[in-house]
């Protein structure tokens, strides 16, 4: 066993001298790779050719069996592209701010790479980059500020983002944060505003509010509104089903023009339909406005969006008429009888229930939004 396990030895030394060799082959191809690039006239070629580069320089096993005449060619290409580039990236940057037209977005992303991507240091460049930087903040960012043109706070939150990512914000850092934490203070504040109005408008569209308070909650996941809106959520989807509540009749008035009852006022009694079940108050007091305390002994069992009939009879010795009747429709009809219930021939009532809509909190005004003492 020990002879074999020698001759496996002895036939790998043999095989090592093709393995290095396959090695220098796939070295020399990335080399190639690598120079190729290097006089490529885009800087993100350029920039991932010095990468590449400065990989292979750290770390090489075969790095001291590479012919130096490959890096020698290398390295002076790169330095040859990087400073045509940098030439190049001055005088654009030059006559952007001069004429301020032209899109400077690929302006600044190419000059940054070619600042950050390591190597020697062009002075022209890195000037001409702050210079693009105090122009494109100052003129896209900081005047409208001051001027209050920025109406849309998310508008002023995507321009500082991208001064961040497009630039190598040093001393101006601070205030960009600044910024962004009063554009995105003023954009939940707007946010809240909407739903709060939304609300106010269309109390029963509860499609409507859920849809701005889930995309509120992905845009804001610590904003103002963050636990009402869950809470409310929450609420929204426990009465999808049937659930008992209690009714009290509180107030009632019956325009006396557009009825007719007999000799003598009406003897009134109210019926509520939910779904198949109707429950019946007990005979109210004979008069046409009343303030009454009515609770219907058995309640109502009621689920979301279904709709409410409500009607009101004579009670008479022969037979029941009916005065008049009012259909609630919506995602909260008996969140509707807590209100004041009209009639189009002026009749109208007031109920009480227990079921609670939850409620949204106080959304403080919205500020304008200031800029540091560093930069005015």
């Amino acid at each position: 066993m020990s002879g074999q396990s020698s001759r496996r030895r002895f036939r790998w030394i043999y095989l090592l001298p093709f393995v290095v060799w396959a090695g220098l082959v796939t070295e020399r191809s990335h080399l190639r790779e690598i120079y190729r690039d290097a006089g490529s006239s885009s800087v993100e070629r350029v920039v991932s050719a010095r990468h590449d580069f400065v990989e292979y320089q750290d770390w090489n096993p075969l790095r001291a069996w590479t012919s130096e005449r490959y890096v020698r060619a290398i390295e002076n290409r790169l330095r040859e592209a990087t400073t045509n580039l940098s030439r190049e990236l001055v005088s654009d940057i030059q006559r952007s701010i001069r004429t301020g037209s032209g899109d400077w977005r690929p302006l600044a992303l190419n000059t940054r790479q070619l600042v950050t991507a390591g190597g020697r240091s062009d002075d022209a460049l890195n000037s001409a980059y702050q210079a693009l930087q105090d122009h494109v903040l100052e003129q896209r960012l900081f005047e409208p500020v001051r001027n209050g043109r920025i109406k849309d706070p998310r508008e002023g939150l995507r321009l500082c983002q991208e001064a961040m990512q497009l630039f190598v914000v040093t001393q101006q850092r601070p205030a960009l944060t600044r910024l962004m934490d009063q554009f995105r203070l003023q954009w939940d504040y707007a946010d809240c505003h909407a739903i709060t109005l939304h609300r106010q408008r269309y109390p029963s569209d509860l499609d409507g509010l859920e849809a701005r308070m889930r995309q509120y909650l992905r845009d804001h996941p610590r904003g103002l509104f963050r636990t009402a809106a869950r809470h409310y959520l929450s609420w929204s989807a426990r009465i999808r089903s049937y659930r008992p509540y209690t009714v009290q009749l509180e107030e009632i008035f019956v325009d006396s023009d557009h009825v007719s009852t007999g000799d003598g006022a009406p003897e009134i009694y109210v019926t509520i339909q939910t779904g198949r079940r109707t429950i019946r108050s007990e005979p109210l007091p004979t008069g046409y406005h009343q303030k009454v305390t009515q609770r219907f002994d058995h309640g109502v069992r009621w689920r979301r969006g279904e709709p409410i009939r409500i009607e009101v009879w004579d009670s008479d010795t022969l037979q029941d008429d009916e005065l008049f009747e009012l259909q609630l429709h919506g995602d909260l009809a008996l969140d509707q009888m807590s209100r004041k219930i009209v009639h189009r021939n002026g009749h109208w009532l007031r109920f009480r229930t227990t079921l609670e809509v939850p409620e949204l909190p106080a959304v403080p005004d919205l500020q304008p939004v200031t800029l540091d003492a560093s930069v005015r």
